[in-house]
């Protein structure tokens, strides 16, 4: 059954994209959990972190698996072969004063665990699940999350079986 049979319509069938982002944007704890959902488990490279001085935003670019839009493609008792759809995504920190990074595992690729403020030294900081050092003082929180709808890479891996994915 198609998407559009099923009532919805994917942005994803087009591998270009249609230039559409979607953005979430957090100037409170609460909503900064919301943002730390949707980039939880993405992966980063450090060395593509930009950090732009006039308008005080650190950027972060990632790319944001589409896991509700993947494609089965075999299934086996309860596993499931899927390709995933990976979309262009960017996290931003904005009124940033001051930022550090220190990268002591060396190794560039890293995910999103948490993310935090602390709003006595009014620092955000962006954890991972292996030792990172990044960390971005700011005058007020302001984090944003922005999402597209272009499909950078597509994925293949196994997985439990899942019946929500479409074959």
């Amino acid at each position: 059954m198609s998407d559009k049979a099923r009532g919805r319509s994917s942005p994803l069938g087009n591998s270009q994209g249609n230039g559409q982002w979607l953005t979430l944007v957090a100037t409170t704890g609460g909503k900064l959990g919301l943002i730390t959902g949707l980039v939880h488990d993405c992966y980063f490279d450090v060395d593509k972190i930009e950090f732009d001085e006039i308008k005080g935003e650190l950027r972060i670019p990632f790319d944001y698996g589409a896991d509700k839009e993947a494609r089965v493609l075999r299934r086996i008792w309860f596993l499931s072969k899927a390709e995933t759809p990976f979309l262009e995504a960017l996290l931003t920190i904005h009124k940033v004063k001051n930022w550090a990074l220190n990268d002591t595992e060396g190794i560039g690729s890293y995910d999103f665990n948490e993310l935090t403020f602390d709003e006595k030294s009014q620092t955000v900081t962006v954890k991972s699940n292996v030792p990172l050092g990044l960390s971005a003082e700011v005058e007020n929180l302001q984090v944003s999350v922005s999402i597209s709808d272009s499909v950078v890479d597509r994925q293949v891996g196994w997985r439990m079986f899942d019946f929500r994915l479409t074959t």
